[in-house]
């Protein structure tokens, strides 16, 4: 296995030894340096992999730094990622996307470091002269909230657009606003201004735990209106009602969710994708267990009338985050930082299909990176009819073929045609978690309601 060499430029002592630390258990190779005459020097005799570049040097500006290395012949092809103390606005903002990779704030560094270097890592195999990487970049931008009918006030501000490794961009907003509120976003980039518009979908909710022993539980509330609404919960390969589509003496006072829960009426609803935290609660916080034997009012383990014979029916839904309520499978503290997302989708009548594809592309979004070869216009694969979804497709674990997985998401059975795109594979069979051929498989294959087919397609010589 090969091993990166990372170069660090950075003064303060304790953060070099943290980022050294952190790089060496991820099993790089670190060099280090506290000046940018040092950094030019070690880049030159020992050609790093990649550069992490504090921009507040002692003997001058790292970015300038940068502007020298990008100039030099024999380091003009290093990718240098600036570590920032904030984002970069303005000129600087413009200097980053010139001459580097990408800046990451070092509020978070250590926790997106090995993340962002296996990505940066990988694609700077096809890194050229004057066709520098653009990840990830922070510019500034201007927003307009659109005036409400009710008040008519309209509300403008400014932020940071950050592009994501899993593909697009967030714009991180000052004040909360309402989810499905609607943006006039202006982009301050390099090549000019850009115009866009968006919708508030995603929501952070960050928690600062203090050490707790006592019995105690966090939750996290989404009141939607949506009147006379059904609720339905993703349960993993599945789709239920509560009540409706559970066997009796069911769990009603707390549900576990795979990917999403969506609440409908027969007109519109919201689709909301639980990305950290799969416990949810309907209507009420129902799964308290705060009491104690001596005092079984709410207390769940002695108390029978405690545990509820119907979910509420309600479009309220807490998300139960964090609890230390068992003595056997949870910290009795927890204490710490904690970040919970959430991305949020209203849309029109309910489509099992539309709310399956939102909690896939939430969970497991597309990593992009840069090409060796032309980009190719025509999909790897393609299946028919829409209601058969592909939720993975990787490379089998010996190399020789494509894995891919079908989902019947419609809700109902479906005979699926697959379509491969050049080059076409010599077979392809049904398969299952060993990867080995079972059947083979023409042009179409049956997928249950609900159910998932994994196929193997061996690849050509």
């Amino acid at each position: 296995m090969q091993t990166h060499t990372i170069l660090v430029v950075e003064p303060a002592e304790h953060f070099r030894a943290a980022i050294r630390r952190s790089l060496q258990q991820s099993g790089y190779r670190v060099l280090e340096s506290t000046t940018g005459a040092g950094a030019l020097t070690l880049a030159a005799a020992q050609r790093p992999n990649l550069i992490l570049m504090d921009v507040e040097l002692p003997d001058g500006d790292g970015l300038e730094v940068a502007q020298e290395l990008r100039r030099r012949q024999e380091t003009s092809r290093i990718p240098i990622v600036v570590l920032s103390g904030e984002g970069a606005l303005g000129q600087r903002a413009a200097l980053i996307a010139a001459f580097c990779a990408g800046s990451i704030p070092k509020s978070v560094a250590l926790e997106r470091l090995e993340r962002d270097l296996r990505l940066l890592l990988s694609m700077a195999r096809t890194y050229v002269p004057r066709r520098f990487l653009r990840y990830p970049v922070e510019i500034p931008a201007f927003y307009r909230r659109k005036a409400e009918a009710s008040t008519g006030e309209e509300e403008a501000g400014a932020g940071i657009v950050r592009t994501l490794s899993e593909g697009g961009a967030r714009f991180d907003l000052p004040n909360p606003m309402p989810a499905a509120t609607i943006l006039d976003l202006r982009l301050q980039t390099p090549g000019g201004e850009v115009s866009t518009a968006g919708k508030v979908v995603y929501s952070r909710h960050r928690v600062d735990k203090k050490a707790v022993r006592e019995k105690e539980g966090v939750h996290f509330g989404f009141g939607f209106a949506v009147p006379d609404a059904q609720v339905r919960l993703d349960v993993g390969w599945a789709v239920i009602r509560p009540n409706e589509d559970q066997i009796p003496a069911s769990c009603r006072n707390w549900f576990s969710v795979q990917r999403f829960v969506d609440v409908s009426n027969a007109n519109y609803g919201v689709t909301l994708a639980t990305l950290d935290a799969p416990m949810v609660e309907i209507g009420q916080i129902t799964g308290r267990l705060i009491g104690s034997p001596s005092d079984p009012t709410e207390y769940l383990f002695s108390n029978p009338k405690a545990w509820m014979d119907r979910a509420l029916e309600s479009p309220t839904i807490y998300s139960f985050v964090m609890n230390n309520h068992w003595g056997t499978n949870y910290r009795a503290d927890q204490e710490g930082l904690v970040e919970f997302r959430y991305s949020i989708r209203p849309h029109g009548a309910y489509s099992p299909l539309e709310a399956v594809r939102f909690g896939v592309q939430c969970s497991q979004p597309l990593l992009a990176t840069i090409a060796s070869e032309p980009a190719s216009t025509e999909p790897r694969l393609t299946v028919m009819p829409a209601g058969v979804i592909v939720t993975s497709l990787r490379p089998s674990r010996e190399g020789k073929a494509m894995i891919a997985r079908l989902y019947g998401a419609s809700g109902r059975a479906e005979q699926a045609t697959i379509r491969w795109a050049a080059p076409v594979p010599k077979a392809v069979w049904v398969s299952d978690l060993s990867e080995r051929p079972l059947q083979a498989v023409a042009e179409t294959v049956d997928v249950p309601a609900w159910g998932v087919v994994t196929l193997r397609a061996d690849l050509p010589e």
